[in-house]
């Protein structure tokens, strides 16, 4: 009886449903508490996402305004590691997250679970969801691994941990611009109403236009404190340098 309520949990895409929004749940407890008032930011952008799609419903088709759908879906991030490359307001805020706070973010992205789900539902074509579920799940349990096993000044866990955030990085990337693709809008693209007729119902509109873009700030932040600390070590080191000449 219970392996026939969870198949037809499966079948109905409820249990794919549910998946999402206990990830999306556990997101936003993950959102850095070091970043003071602008935690809120996160939260506050996924309440104007779902305002706006309460106003206009008429998105929620597959045939969706393109222009609308790039400054959702590629829009954010974009901008915001643009702000890090040119170290502007976001960039300082994020600078003083320390560095395990945002690999523990990513740990939302078990949400791709749900992947395994849809190609059996065949909601998704089953090379694409099992291809990206799995760069999902190896992401999130990357984070949730170096979350554990914290350990900034381990060689072999630095190097594990670059890895890890290029891999997680660029299977966002990636699934933004399969997604972008599949877009009927996108002129250069490959429409595939299979995979954006599905991503275009609501809830799983949340993946494209919110999950994936936080997922590419959440990585580029990690970048962006190694990079800063490794600066900031070397700066110190060539002060010490100095001073240890001066004094001989």
């Amino acid at each position: 009886m219970i392996l026939d309520l969870l198949q037809d949990s499966i079948l109905s895409g409820q249990l794919t449903r549910w998946i999402l929004y206990v990830f999306s749940i556990l997101g936003f407890f993950l959102i850095p508490s070091a970043l003071g008032r602008w935690t809120w930011v996160v939260p506050g952008g996924f309440a104007g996402l779902n305002l706006f799609l309460f106003i206009a419903p008429e998105f929620l088709q597959p045939r969706q305004d393109v222009v609308i759908y790039l400054l959702l879906s590629q829009a954010p991030w974009i901008l915001f590691c643009a702000d890090l490359v040119f170290r502007g307001r976001i960039a300082r805020v994020v600078e003083q997250v320390p560095v395990r706070s945002w690999i523990a973010l990513p740990i939302f992205r078990f949400l791709g679970v749900g992947f395994f789900f849809m190609a059996y539902t065949g909601d998704l074509p089953p090379d694409f969801a099992i291809h990206f579920s799995f760069g999902e799940l190896v992401t999130a349990l990357g984070a949730l691994l170096l979350w554990i096993l914290f350990r900034p000044a381990n060689l072999w866990y630095r190097s594990l941990l670059f890895f890890w955030n290029a891999y997680g990085l660029m299977a966002a990337l990636m699934l933004s611009w399969v997604l972008l693709r599949s877009h009927p809008g996108f002129s250069s693209g490959q429409p595939s109403f299979d995979i954006h007729g599905y991503f275009a119902g609501y809830p799983q509109v949340w993946i494209p236009l919110f999950w994936i873009p936080l997922s590419i700030c959440a990585h580029a932040s990690v970048f962006f404190k190694l990079y800063s600390e490794s600066k900031s070590t070397h700066t110190q080191a060539s002060k010490d340098a100095v001073s240890e000449t001066t004094w001989t």
